[in-house]
């Protein structure tokens, strides 16, 4: 149903919303037209839906979300690589002295063959055991012919000695020298030769206190 107010000239059917062009409430509608004042009608049906309109623009970050669950464990690393040498230990302690051993003693070896001596080196060895023995006793007689000299302690000059020695069949002759040096030193000298063809030397000083 619909009620109109204030109307001009027209034709209204009941289906006319195509014939409403304004609505407006106690007043002119539209000057120079048809005027519809105070003209409610029905509702029409919705219209068709338009296009879509263009993109806006990029709305701002979001904030952070929250802390995700915690990831399972990595697979296990490689082996590194071998460490340096460690320093050498400290020497332990001596051990405990072993118990002392059994021992049992063998039996006595035989007798080995009796040694040979070559003649040649048997006289060679006596010869100088002789030799020696020579040697030995003439140089008891040079001894006793160097002990032999005497001289004049009192003397003011130069004196000449001559001596001579005998032992076990070797013997010796010497020669002395003998000189005052002051009054209280006198000096002498001697040299003797053996039978054996070896010679002896000898000092002395004589000091008057």
């Amino acid at each position: 149903m619909r009620t109109v107010t204030a109307v001009a000239s027209a034709i209204i059917m009941a289906t006319s919303t195509a014939a409403l062009a304004t609505k407006q409430t106690n007043g002119p509608c539209s000057p120079g037209n048809a005027v519809f004042c105070d003209l409610q009608g029905e509702p029409g049906p919705a219209g068709p839906q338009g296009p879509a309109g263009p993109q806006g623009p990029a709305g701002s970050d979001g904030s952070q979300g929250p802390q995700g669950p915690a990831g399972n464990d990595g697979a296990a690393g490689k082996n590194g690589s071998n460490g340096s040498d460690g320093q050498r230990g400290a020497q332990g302690a001596e051990g405990k002295k072993g118990a002392a051993g059994v021992g049992f003693r063998g039996e006595r070896g035989a007798r080995g063959q009796d040694g040979t001596v070559d003649p040649a080196v048997m006289e060679a060895f006596q010869q100088r055991l002789d030799d020696l023995d020579r040697e030995q006793r003439a140089g008891v007689a040079a001894g006793v012919a160097a002990g032999t000299h005497v001289y004049d302690p009192n003397y003011d000059g130069i004196q000449g000695s001559l001596a001579g020695g005998y032992y076990r069949g070797e013997n010796a002759i010497s020669i002395g020298i003998g000189a005052q040096a002051d009054e209280r030193t006198f000096l002498n000298g001697n040299i003797s030769h053996t039978s054996t063809g070896h010679t002896a030397f000898g000092v002395g000083i004589s000091v008057k206190f």
